[in-house]
């Protein structure tokens, strides 16, 4: 399945797996803190906030949320 993930440095198969399978959607993902995240999914917190911030900046919901600003 194609992801924003795929998209991330430092992200690749293993860790997206690692992340679908504590979470159904990226969306679902975004509602968590990030140190839960990375306590949930075995990934390193510096990813996590990397792997954030790069969703935030990149996301197609954003983009749509900056145009109505």
């Amino acid at each position: 399945v194609k992801s924003i993930l795929d998209e991330i440095p430092g992200i690749g198969p293993k860790r997206k797996a690692k992340i679908f399978g504590v979470y159904p959607s990226v969306h679902e993902m975004m509602q968590d803190e990030e140190k839960e995240i990375a306590k949930k999914t075995g990934i390193s917190l510096t990813l996590v906030s990397d792997m954030m911030a790069y969703i935030r900046r990149h996301s197609p919901m954003n983009a749509e949320k900056k145009g109505k600003a």
